[in-house]
C-alpha cells in the first residue's frame, strides 16, 4: 500500500511526492513501456548476463527435442502431398539466437543420419522486436554457418506475416510456415490480471509514483513539470532519462471492476469462465480467486496458427500455470531486468485455442516441468503428435532436471567425486548440453584438479556453444593456464571477455596473463574492469590485491628505466 493511515484513523498521509501517472491497465502502464525499452537497450546481454534466465531454454536439449518433431511433422506433410519444396520456419522472439543456432545444428545432424534434404530445403526467418537483439546475434556470427538460409527480420509477435529484414527498410511477405517456435515470447505480451469476490470480477490496474522528485532529479535532471511531460509523452518508453530512473518509480496496484464481455467481445474467456471457473468456485464458496489473462498471448497464438502451411505446426515453450488449480492464484507478475513478464494461463490458453477449432497436443507430466511446452496445428497431426509426445515427455525431462540439481547442489558443497558422476550420468541423458558439460567442467577443474578432462570437457561445450558462454571459455582457458598452455589460455581469456564484455572473471584471468607477459598496463586496465564489473564482490579482495602488485611493478618498472635513462644521458 502506498497511502498509511494516521493511528487515528483521520486522513491518510500519501509517502510519495508526484503521481507520474494515474490507474492504468499494467500492459498500458509507463513501467510496462519502459520494460519494453530495456530488449532494445541490452540486446544478447539481457540473457547472456542471466539477467532472464534462459539456460533451461538454450542449453540443447529442447532445441534438440525441436528438430526431433520438426523433422517428423515435415515426413507426415510430405506424406500428405503438402510439403513445399522450399520450407519456410520462424522463431519468434529468438532473444539470444542460441536456441535457433542449435535447433538448426540438431535439424542438419538428423537430416545427414536420416539420409534427408529439409535441413537444405530450409528458410529460417529468425525474428524478435529488439533490432538490437537482431544485430547482436549477427555480430556474434551465430548464423554465419548457414549463409542465406537464415534471414534474420524485425518482427510483432502479432504481424508475423510481414517482418522487416534486418538488411531492408520495408516489411515483405512471407509464405505459409511449416514451423513457428517460440521460447518465452507469450509471456511478454499484454495481459491482465482478474480478481473474483462474491460474483463481482476486477481487474488490476496500476498507478506510477516516484517517492523523492529531488533524487530523480540527481539522476536524470529532470524537475517536477519535466517528469510528468515526459512521463506522459507518447514515447515516454525511449526517453533515456525515464529508463533511468525506472529502478526508483513506485508502483500502486489496485483492483477496479470490470465488465469481462467488455474485455473479450469474442466470448472465450466468458465460455471458461462458465464452463470451468464457475463449477471450481461453486465447490469453494468464498475463495478468491486471481486469474492472468494474457489476451497479448492469445492474439499472437491465433496469428500464429492463421500463418501456418495446412501440416504446419507451432511450438512453444513458456512458464506459466500449468492446472487449473495453479492458475486460480495468480497474484502478480515478474521482473526480468526491467522488463515484465506474467506466467501463461495454460488452461485458459489451451480451452481458448481448442475452442477456436485449433488442435491442441500437452506433453505428459505437464504438471511437473519446470517450464510448459505446446504443440499447436490447424488439424490433428497423429504422427507428429506422437513424436512431439515423446521428446517433450515431461517424466525424463524432470529425472534430467532433477540429477543437475543434485550436481549442482553437490557442487557447491564442495564435493567433487558427487559432483562429477551426476553429471556424467546427466551428460549420458542429454550429450548435446553445451551447459551441462560447461559447469561438469568446472567440478573436474576446481574440484579435482584434473586438467586434462577439463580442457576436454570445456572444448566440448564450446564445440557445441563458442558464442555465448564466459563461463566454457574462462574454464577452457583455466585447464590450459594449470597445464603450462599460457598463450593459449590467454586466448581463452580473451575470447571469453568478447562473448561476454560485463563478466568479470574474464577480465580478472586475463590481467593474471598479460602480468606474466609484462603487459602492466594492460593487466591493470583489464584488472580495474574487473573491479568495476565484480558487483557481487565475488573477486574483491583477489582484485585488490593484484592490482596493489601491479602498481607496485609498474612503479619499479619506472623507476628502474628513469635510472638507466639517467645513466645513459650522464
Amino acid at each position: 500500500m502506498t497511502d498509511h493511515q494516521r493511528p487515528d484513523g483521520s486522513t491518510p498521509i500519501t509517502l510519495f511526492d508526484l503521481v507520474l501517472e494515474p490507474f492504468v491497465a499494467p500492459c498500458r502502464s509507463l513501467e510496462w513501456r519502459i520494460g519494453q525499452a530495456y530488449w532494445h537497450d541490452r540486446g544478447v546481454q539481457a540473457f547472456v548476463m542471466q539477467e532472464v534466465p534462459n539456460t533451461v531454454i538454450n542449453d540443447g536439449v529442447r532445441a534438440r527435442a525441436a528438430a526431433t518433431v520438426f523433422l517428423a511433422n515435415c515426413r507426415e506433410a510430405e506424406a500428405a502431398g503438402t510439403l513445399p519444396d522450399r520450407i519456410h520456419i520462424m522463431e519468434l522472439g529468438s532473444g539470444l539466437g542460441l536456441f535457433a543456432r542449435l535447433f538448426l545444428d540438431h535439424v542438419a545432424e538428423l537430416s545427414a543420419k536420416g539420409g534427408l534434404d529439409y535441413d537444405q530445403r530450409l528458410t529460417f526467418w529468425v525474428t524478435d522486436l529488439s533490432r538490437k537483439m537482431l544485430e547482436d546475434q549477427r555480430d556474434l556470427g551465430l548464423f554465419d554457418k548457414y549463409g542465406d538460409r537464415v534471414r534474420l527480420a524485425v518482427c510483432d509477435a502479432l504481424t508475423l506475416g510481414r517482418p522487416v529484414p534486418l538488411d531492408a527498410a520495408e516489411p515483405v511477405e512471407i509464405p505459409a510456415l511449416q514451423l513457428i517456435l517460440a521460447n518465452y515470447t507469450f509471456d511478454l505480451l499484454p495481459f491482465t490480471l482478474l480478481l473474483r469476490q462474491d460474483t463481482q470480477w476486477f481487474e488490476l490496474r496500476v498507478q506510477t509514483r516516484i517517492r523523492d522528485t529531488e533524487f530523480a532529479h540527481r539522476i536524470c535532471g529532470l524537475d517536477r513539470e519535466a517528469l510528468l511531460a515526459a512521463a506522459r509523452a507518447e514515447d515516454a518508453d525511449r526517453d533515456p532519462r525515464l529508463r533511468a530512473i525506472a529502478p526508483v518509480l513506485d508502483i500502486e496496484r489496485a483492483y477496479f471492476p470490470v465488465d469481462i464481455d467488455a474485455i473479450d467481445p469474442a466470448g472465450r474467456l466468458r465460455a471458461y469462465i462458465d464452463e470451468h471457473l464457475e463449477p471450481a468456485i461453486a465447490a469453494n464458496p468464498g475463495y478468491q480467486v486471481r486469474i492472468s489473462w494474457a489476451h497479448g498471448a492469445l492474439d499472437a497464438l491465433d496469428a500464429s496458427v492463421a500463418q501456418l502451411a495446412p501440416d504446419g505446426i507451432l511450438l512453444f515453450n513458456d512458464f506459466g500455470t500449468p492446472t487449473l488449480q495453479a492458475s486460480l492464484e495468480a497474484y502478480g507478475y515478474r521482473r526480468f531486468g526491467t522488463s515484465t513478464a506474467v506466467g501463461l494461463n495454460f488452461p485458459l490458453l489451451d480451452f481458448a485455442m481448442a475452442r477456436a477449432g485449433a488442435a491442441v497436443a500437452i506433453a505428459d507430466a505437464d504438471d511437473i516441468a519446470p517450464v510448459q511446452s505446446r504443440l499447436l496445428s490447424r488439424r490433428p497431426l497423429p504422427a507428429t503428435t506422437e513424436v512431439y509426445a515423446d521428446a517433450f515427455d515431461n517424466g525424463p525431462l524432470r529425472h534430467y532436471h532433477d540429477l543437475v540439481d543434485e550436481a549442482r547442489t553437490a557442487a557447491r558443497d564442495a564435493e567433487g567425486s558427487r559432483a562429477d558422476a551426476l553429471y556424467a550420468r546427466a551428460h549420458e541423458i542429454a550429450p548435446w548440453s553445451w551447459a551441462i558439460l560447461a559447469e561438469w567442467a568446472t567440478v573436474v577443474n576446481q574440484l579435482l584438479s584434473d586438467y586434462p578432462r577439463g580442457v576436454d570437457l570445456a572444448r566440448r561445450a564450446l564445440d557445441i556453444n563458442p558464442f555465448t558462454s564466459a563461463l566454457a571459455w574462462n574454464e577452457y582457458g583455466d585447464g590450459l593456464y594449470n597445464l603450462a598452455q599460457k598463450p593459449a589460455a590467454h586466448d581463452a581469456y580473451l575470447q571469453a571477455t568478447r562473448v561476454n564484455p560485463e563478466h568479470p572473471r574474464g577480465w580478472l584471468n586475463l590481467a593474471w596473463t598479460l602480468a606474466e607477459t609484462d603487459r602492466i598496463d594492460d593487466a591493470i586496465r583489464a584488472a580495474l574492469r574487473a573491479l568495476e564489473l565484480d558487483r557481487d564482490d565475488d573477486h574483491r579482495d583477489v582484485l585488490n590485491t593484484l592490482i596493489k602488485e601491479l602498481l607496485e611493478r609498474r612503479a619499479d618498472l619506472r623507476a628502474t628505466a628513469n635510472e638507466w635513462l639517467a645513466k645513459r644521458m650522464s
